[in-house]
């Protein structure tokens, strides 16, 4: 009998890395929303994480379980030849109840992974809607513009949603992994109680092989996700700074653009310009020998002024 199943050590990488990259990006969204106008409450971030660690608790020590059962197959396999059939059924026997807890507690686990950030859950500030909306309001626009916190929080919001998506593909993953070990040991257990050979040798012997590198990557794994759990409450440090130049740059430009608009600014701007090239014409008239000739020009031209100023 050949046994279909998925590759449990790539499962445990990508689910280790997913779990790490959400709690990155959890870290980055506390400290980009520190340096934002968002609204938020630190003690429900803090509360959040604080759950998130019991559940990668609850994991690392579920992957502890995998190696338990890596266990049973090595020394089962490792004996087939010597062990009774009641001895050979008893192993089959442990290796079926740890694979249906584990079934039954991965179940449990993914009911529990209501993994929303509370930072996404604050999206009312009026900064977002700046790009969408609009507004002929210089105080509006300078109340408003984004500033490098509300950018980079939603950067960090956007890696947060994918990494859990990820965290779900893959505990959905790991479910059906022991959902066929489970029916994999039942199968072997009801052909040697038939009295049917169920595993050739060679077939006995890839099974412990594969079991064996596998218990390497739930190693790596278990590492993995106690080191998280380690530096996940530490809270991040915001130094105070003033608004960064590049946003002053432009918070300048909009008001400048702003004003020369103005229709009330505009007559006069183009007033002041007209007086301007004027007034130099007739010094460099003045300077060239043409005199009165500038003074005339500017006489004539004096009207424009009046009716723009009217």
């Amino acid at each position: 009998m050949r046994q279909k199943s998925l590759d449990l050590g790539e499962i445990l990488v990508n689910l280790s890395a997913h779990i790490g990259d959400a709690m990155s990006s959890l870290y980055d969204q506390q400290k980009a929303a520190m340096a934002s106008r968002t609204p938020f409450d630190n003690i429900e971030g803090t509360e959040f994480r604080r759950k998130l660690k019991q559940e990668w608790e609850k994991l690392a020590h579920i992957f502890q379980r995998f190696r338990e059962f890596n266990e049973l197959v090595q020394l089962f396999i490792n004996n087939i030849l010597e062990m009774t059939t009641k001895l050979g059924l008893g192993f089959l026997t442990d290796m079926a109840a740890i694979s249906s807890s584990l079934v039954q507690e991965l179940s449990q686990i993914q009911k529990n992974m209501n993994i929303e950030s509370p930072y996404c859950r604050h999206r009312s500030n009026p900064a977002w809607s700046v790009s969408r909306s609009y507004q002929n309001s210089t105080m509006y626009l300078l109340g408003n513009l984004p500033r490098a916190g509300d950018i980079a929080l939603s950067a960090a919001r956007r890696r947060f949603n994918t990494a859990t998506r990820g965290i779900t593909e893959e505990l959905k993953q790991l479910s059906v992994f022991w959902e066929a070990q489970h029916a994999f040991i039942k199968k072997q257990t009801a052909d040697i109680e038939a009295g049917i050979v169920g595993l050739s040798q060679d077939e006995a012997q890839r099974y412990a092989e594969r079991w064996s590198t596998y218990d390497e990557k739930t190693l790596d794994a278990i590492k993995r996700v106690n080191k998280i759990c380690d530096v996940i409450m530490i809270e991040p440090e915001v130094p105070f700074s003033s608004a960064p130049p590049q946003r002053l740059y432009w918070v300048w430009l909009v008001v400048i653009w702003k004003f020369i608009r103005h229709p009330k600014v505009a007559p006069l701007l183009l007033c002041g310009t007209i007086t301007f090239t004027f007034t130099f014409i007739f010094w460099r008239g003045s300077n060239s020998g043409l005199g009165a000739g500038g003074a005339t020009l500017i006489r004539r031209h004096s009207r424009l002024w009046t009716a723009i100023k009217d």
